[in-house]
């Protein structure tokens, strides 16, 4: 296995691809996903050993994060809100 050993991300259209790039090169992947279901359908997807899930169901909740990333290496960050589209750089950065 590679020097980073566990990586965390969140689920989405983007994180699909970066979870496959990751397993793909031998890396252990930690995702976070809103429900059970969804983190079901991604074990069943990638049927990958080196695949877990924590569930996050409001990522604006103060510590939302703080089990996903015990323990990790790294944390790569795709997710970003949809559909509270500002013309505010700054607000939409701080929602990001």
């Amino acid at each position: 296995m590679q020097p980073f050993k566990r990586g965390a991300y969140t689920s989405g259209y983007l994180a699909l691809h970066i979870i496959t790039s990751l397993l793909g090169r031998g890396y252990a992947v930690r995702g976070t996903v809103r429900n059970e279901e969804k983190g079901a359908y991604l074990k069943a997807m990638f049927k990958n050993d080196n695949l877990e899930y924590v569930v996050v169901p409001s990522i604006e909740a103060p510590g939302a994060f703080d089990e996903a990333v015990k323990g990790v290496d790294g944390v790569i960050h795709a997710a970003s809100p949809v559909g509270n589209f500002t013309a505010d750089t700054d607000t939409f950065i701080r929602m990001a």
